[in-house]
């Protein structure tokens, strides 16, 4: 069960802050913004400590659990990247094909479920918005 409470900063969509609150007393914190320049940094606090994804957090190479720091280093690329840390993307597509070598339809690690929640969520936060996307109308 969750709720999402939507706080514009400026314009339309060009600064967004998403509050999120779960069952249990729990709640999540996320900026966006086109605007400014946030670190892009994760941190999940609670009762025995927090973990810290540092940026940029879709990829990141650095870890710190209950501030001990753990280095993920990622492979050289072989091409230019559009993106920091685009290699590290290649740990999801090796486990796209891994799945399909044994003939699984999901992801034991990401299960289909996870991905519809987190695709529920972000169309919630777009329809709270504002934004719509041409295919929204089909």
């Amino acid at each position: 069960l969750w709720h999402i409470f939507l706080y514009y900063l400026v314009g339309v969509d060009e600064s967004v802050v998403v509050v999120m609150k779960f069952s249990r007393k729990r709640m999540a914190l996320c900026a966006f913004s086109i605007a400014a320049r946030f670190q892009n940094d994760a941190v999940i606090s609670g009762t025995k400590g927090s973990i810290k994804v540092l940026g940029p957090m879709h990829c990141p190479t650095t870890l710190v659990v209950n501030d001990k720091k753990t280095e993920y280093p990622l492979p050289e690329p072989c091409l230019p990247l559009n993106f920091t840390n685009s290699t590290g993307l290649r740990y999801e597509a090796e486990e796209v094909r891994q799945c399909l070598l044994k003939g699984l339809k999901e992801s034991p690690r990401m299960p289909l479920a996870d991905s519809v929640l987190l695709t529920e969520i972000m169309d919630e936060i777009r329809k709270q918005v504002g934004v719509v996307f041409s295919q929204d109308r089909k």
